[in-house]
């Protein structure tokens, strides 16, 4: 811009956003080339856990209806149990609650229930039946679900509109001088627009944002595009939907320069034959011949599964086998020390029945 102000050239080779810049002795050249939006880039949110995976998929609604199918389960069960009591059944089940709730959570776990065969009365065998079929579609759903998770993991939400840029407290970088005031039309932008810092190490900000995720760019939607495939950033990057502003796009020359009407011309005819457009298509070519190749040599680096993806069953079989050692030992203690007390008791009567018998004799 300077250069053209001071008359030291007569057009800007780059397309510039058309806007007021302070100055009536630059104009843009018509028509406009392009119609740019702007938008800012940020990070990916994290991978979920597979953990909290499963209860975003699962809300807290189905949790409940789970839990009251469950205990209408026990109830129904406990009342056809008193219903059918016989005096022969008392060897295998008591006909009070606790019992019903081992009974059905053993049919809710899937377990081999050999009780099933031995259940003489119609009723009862429906009602056992129908809630082993609903425990196997349980099961099945969460194994679809574990599966999922394992293959497609999921992530937090991402930052989507300005507010949650705001809210988040992530550094705001540029490498554009006209976008520093993109903020300043609104005063509930004004948090962000303190945040705008100017920097044209474009390379350097985007490695931060992939490896920190504590930045974001501001910058046009195509090229936001191209930096996303260029730094191969479509699992770290992500492009925010709420737009900061658009403007359109054209070359800038000086107002008194008597190459203006020649430069119109040219540049009218040049977008009138599409060659902009085509200039785009060869560009956005390109790029998709790169990355494919990209593409192609991460393909042949596949690895298989990694024991440490589905290492959730191991910690909670090592969380169960810590806590059977727990109440075992708990257990041979809890024994020993009743033991011990009752020798303890035993031979105390031992010896006050002799303390007796000598103070008789």
């Amino acid at each position: 811009m300077s250069d053209l102000f001071f008359r030291r050239a007569d057009l800007a080779g780059n397309e510039i956003f058309i806007k007021y810049y302070g100055t009536e002795e630059l104009q843009f050249s018509l028509p406009a080339m392009h119609y740019q939006e702007i938008v800012v880039l940020v990070p990916k949110s994290g991978k979920l856990h597979a953990w909290f995976a499963m209860f975003k998929d699962f809300d807290f609604v189905h949790y409940i209806h789970d839990v009251f199918i469950f205990f209408c389960s026990v109830v129904v069960w406990n009342i056809l149990r008193k219903f059918h009591f016989t005096v022969n059944d008392k060897s295998y089940h008591e006909q009070n609650l606790s019992s019903s709730f081992l009974v059905m959570l053993q049919i809710f776990m899937a377990m081999p229930m050999r009780y099933l065969t031995q259940v003489r009365v119609s009723s009862q065998r429906v009602l056992l039946s129908s809630c082993l079929i609903c425990s196997w579609f349980l099961a099945y759903i969460f194994q679809g679900l574990l599966l999922d998770v394992i293959s497609n993991p999921l992530y937090s939400p991402n930052i989507d509109t300005l507010q949650q840029l705001n809210a988040s407290g992530i550094s705001i970088f540029t490498s554009n001088p006209s976008l520093m005031d993109i903020f300043n039309n609104s005063p509930k932008f004004d948090a962000i627009s303190k945040k705008l810092t100017l920097n044209s190490k474009i390379g350097n900000i985007i490695r931060y944002m992939i490896k920190n995720r504590n930045v974001s760019f501001v910058t046009a939607r195509r090229k936001a595009k191209w930096i996303i495939k260029f730094f191969r950033g479509s699992t770290t990057l992500h492009i925010m939907q709420e737009s900061p502003a658009s403007y359109l796009m054209s070359y800038m020359i000086h107002k008194s320069s008597p190459y203006a009407p020649r430069l119109r011309l040219m540049l009218g005819r040049i977008e009138q034959a599409g060659l902009v457009e085509h200039w785009d298509e060869d560009s956005e070519y390109s790029m998709n011949l790169k990355r494919r190749n990209t593409i192609e040599d991460d393909l042949n680096g596949i690895s298989s599964l990694n024991i440490s993806e589905v290492s959730i069953a191991f910690y909670i079989l090592l969380v169960g086998l810590s806590l059977s050692a727990v109440i075992l030992i708990s257990e041979f203690c809890v024994r020993k020390i009743r033991i011990q007390g009752f020798h303890y008791r035993k031979g105390k009567k031992k010896y006050a029945k002799i303390s007796q018998n000598m103070n008789r004799k």
